[in-house]
């Protein structure tokens, strides 16, 4: 859902597929397979997130280190509050119940587009 309005970056690849698959784990080379992302993406970005403290390391599985959303940070409370109400938007729209109010981001130009 975040991808729908912040644009389609590592980053929020990477975060919208924690956010709306937030009870699961995942290893280095499933994140780049789930978020559509090379796996040297990956090893590039996940280190700013994780100290940013939006996932952490769940377990470790021998050489193999699990990643899951981070449930307690606050910012990743106040993510997953937007993704609910991008989602509601959406559904309201797609219904028909409201006009649309959230604009798509362009991604050549950065710029909001209308959805």
């Amino acid at each position: 859902m975040l991808v729908d309005v912040l644009g389609k970056n590592p980053e929020v690849r990477i975060l919208d597929h924690f956010l709306l698959h937030e009870d699961f784990e995942y290893t280095k080379s499933e994140i780049a397979k789930y978020a559509g992302i090379s796996r040297a993406t990956v090893y590039e970005k996940l280190p700013a997130i994780l100290s940013n403290g939006l996932l952490v390391e769940s377990k470790k599985i021998g050489k193999i280190v699990l990643y899951r959303l981070n449930l307690e940070n606050p910012v990743v409370k106040e993510l997953r509050a937007l993704n609910f109400q991008i989602a509601r938007n959406m559904a309201e729209v797609a219904t028909g119940h409201i006009e649309p109010t959230i604009k798509k981001v362009s991604a050549s130009s950065g710029v909001g587009v209308p959805a």
